[in-house]
């Protein structure tokens, strides 16, 4: 039989290669889409030009699954997301959302949104 085959060939694999680590997940730097460190006014402008100007997102490569722009975690960068940074920078409101815990992985909820949209 071929699939007992293909199943002790990639058992010997994984043994020589040991146990797959999960990718490192740190997104400490959302918000800050100017890169400068600080979270101000500056970040909020650069949202926004994300948001409506199509302007490049930050992309942290510790951290790839969302830009530095997406404050909300829904995988798009939009006038939610500038809304969000003028709430959270000039009036004191909630932190941005923390795209390395379960349930913000944005491939995942890009296919949730694709289906709800059918």
């Amino acid at each position: 039989m071929i699939l007992p085959a293909v199943v002790l060939a990639a058992l010997a694999c994984s043994e020589k290669k040991g146990p797959v680590k999960p990718p490192v997940c740190d997104c400490r730097h959302l918000g800050d889409v100017n890169g400068d460190s600080t979270i101000d006014i500056f970040d909020v402008t650069r949202t926004i030009d994300v948001a409506f100007n199509h302007a490049p997102d930050t992309v942290d490569v510790s951290c790839p699954q969302v830009g530095r722009a997406d404050v909300n975690c829904d995988c798009i960068v939009d006038s939610v997301d500038a809304n969000y940074m003028i709430d959270w920078v000039l009036e004191g409101g909630p932190r941005p959302c923390n795209p390395c815990e379960a349930g913000n992985e944005c491939p995942r909820l890009r296919v949730g949104k694709l289906l709800a949209r059918r």
